[in-house]
């Protein structure tokens, strides 16, 4: 908080840990709202979860940790739940999966109150060579106006806390993110992996990643006399999705002639090739590529819409 111009960083742990009366007063909700409103209004208070500055990825996968092995999540956010961190809450994307919230610190005001917020996001991963199941996504925002009226005021963009690589057995998506928080504003943000959130829920997310095939596969040739080169093929994604990171679908760019391995003098120059992502359904955009009569040999019967996906 502001005393006579100087900042007091009050931190939840010293004030639960070493600041412990009577049990049954200070755990009271009354007397927290009481003792937080008073400071509030006279000086602003903030609150933040961790004593010492952290990286935002390791913040974020400490402040789930606690919350999981706490099970202290919330059926909703309410302003009296922000007065003592950590506290999260879960919500189910249109994709089925759990999109998990943490508050990391609150500055409280007059009227409101501003969140630095994390989010979790587990994507299935599917790779034979490695025991993992599932490949965690943190996404951040700062700044973040809640009030006891409205809770999350309006919509707004959480950036994808660093880069973050998912192997899919022989080739790689590595989805761009920003190594801290971004505020909504930021002009960074759009060539960035973020998620927007409206009303507290997922509502999309904007996806930009880069594509690494296996060497064994594809060759990178060289731009001016095509001959066989070091290195891999990788190309660039652009995708958007409303209901989830195992529902997306966005257009590739090779930035660099690549062959098939075995077959390197025939080069391939690619650009606007739709790449189709989707765990529901195959999308227009891919199917007014097909050849003729494709559908309607390969779609099983009564597969109007085409949603069959693989």
């Amino acid at each position: 908080m502001y005393l006579f111009g100087l900042k007091i960083s009050m931190h939840l742990k010293s004030l639960t840990r070493n600041y412990e009366p009577d049990a049954k007063i200070i755990n009271s909700i009354p007397f927290k709202l009481k003792t937080v409103a008073l400071l509030w209004v006279l000086f602003g208070i903030s609150f933040q979860n961790y004593a010492t500055p952290l990286a935002a990825t390791q913040q974020a996968e400490q402040l789930f940790a606690s919350l999981d092995s706490r099970n202290t999540y919330l059926e909703d956010l309410t302003f009296e739940n922000l007065t003592l961190l950590p506290v999260g809450i879960k919500k189910q994307m249109p994709d089925g999966k759990m999109l998990s919230i943490g508050i990391g610190s609150v500055n409280f005001y007059s009227d409101y109150a501003e969140l630095l917020v994390f989010f979790r996001l587990q994507v299935p991963v599917s790779n034979n060579n490695s025991g993992l199941k599932v490949s965690s996504l943190f996404f951040a925002i700062d700044r973040v106006k809640f009030t006891k009226q409205s809770g999350f005021v309006g919509s707004f963009r959480a950036v994808l806390l660093g880069d973050n690589i998912i192997s899919y057995n022989s080739w790689n998506l590595r989805f761009l993110g920003n190594p801290s928080p971004l505020t909504d504003d930021n002009p960074n943000l759009g060539n960035k992996t973020y998620i927007e959130i409206e009303c507290g829920a997922f509502k999309s997310a904007n996806i930009q990643a880069i594509i690494t095939f296996p060497d064994n596969v594809l060759v990178p040739l060289d731009k001016t006399v095509f001959t066989p080169r070091t290195g891999q093929v990788s190309a660039a994604l652009q995708a958007t999705t409303q209901r989830g990171f195992n529902d997306f679908g966005g257009f590739v760019n090779f930035d660099s002639p690549f062959a098939i391995k075995g077959f390197e003098k025939v080069g391939f120059i690619l650009q606007n090739i739709y790449f189709d992502f989707s765990d529901f359904e195959t999308p227009v955009q891919a199917i007014s590529t097909f050849p003729a009569g494709y559908v309607s040999r390969n779609a099983p019967p009564g597969d109007v819409q085409y949603k069959t996906w693989r």
